[in-house]
C-alpha cells in the first residue's frame, strides 16, 4: 500500500536567523537549503519568523487533504513536542516542526539593546526541531543545543493507514452537523 503513495524526504533546519541583517539571513537561507537538498529533502522547513509566514487554521489544513503539517515555531518548550506529536496524531499527518537554536553570541556586537542581551540567558532558545510520523513517533530529532538539519525519508502511505483508525475530517467528520465557514479573502 506504502509505495501507491510514494516516498518524499523532507528537512527540518534548525538555525538562527543573522539577528537584525536580512541579506546576510537570505544568504544563510540558500546555503542552509542547499545543505538540506544536498542530504536528498524535498521539502524543507525552516522555524518560525525565519523568515516571517504563518500558515492557516489546522483543520482547514487536514480538510484539504494535507499529509505533511509544517509546524515552524519559536517555542522551544517540552509542551510544544507533545503539541507536536498531537498534531501527526490528530490529523493522522506527518509533521515537521522546525526551531530556532539562538545564543547571545549570535547578535551583533553593536547591538543597541546590548545591556538587556547581557542579562539574558546565554542560549535564547534551544531549539526542539523534529519530524513527526503519523502515529506520533518521532522520526528525527527531536534536536536540542545546536544548530543542525534532521532529514526523514516519508512513506505517504502511512498516512492513508492512520487514517483507516482516525480521520478528524474524513469519514470521522460530520460536516452535515458543523461546519467551519471562513470569509473569502
Amino acid at each position: 500500500m506504502g509505495d501507491s503513495y510514494g516516498r518524499v524526504t523532507v528537512a527540518a533546519v534548525q538555525a538562527a536567523p543573522v539577528v537584525l541583517d536580512r541579506d546576510a539571513t537570505l544568504a544563510k537561507l540558500d546555503a542552509l537549503v542547499q545543505a538540506a537538498a544536498d542530504r536528498g529533502a524535498r521539502i524543507i522547513v525552516l522555524p518560525e519568523a525565519f523568515v516571517p509566514a504563518y500558515p492557516l487554521a489546522r483543520h482547514s489544513l487536514y480538510e484539504s487533504g494535507e499529509r505533511i503539517h509544517l509546524a515552524p515555531t519559536a517555542d522551544a518548550s517540552d509542551g510544544w513536542q507533545a503539541t507536536l506529536r498531537h498534531i501527526a496524531l490528530e490529523g493522522r499527518v506527518f509533521v515537521v516542526g522546525c526551531c530556532q537554536y539562538l545564543t547571545r553570541a549570535m547578535y551583533p556586537a553593536d547591538f543597541e539593546l546590548k545591556e538587556a542581551l547581557a542579562r539574558a540567558p546565554e542560549v535564547l532558545c534551544r531549539g526542539g526541531s523534529a519530524i513527526v510520523a503519523p502515529d506520533g513517533r518521532y522520526l528525527a530529532g527531536p534536536l536540542f543545543g545546536e544548530e543542525g538539519i534532521l532529514t526523514a525519508e516519508l512513506d505517504l502511505g502511512e498516512v492513508a493507514a492512520a487514517r483507516q483508525l482516525l480521520d478528524v475530517a474524513g469519514h470521522y467528520s460530520r460536516p452535515d452537523v458543523f461546519r467551519l465557514l471562513t470569509p473569502p479573502f
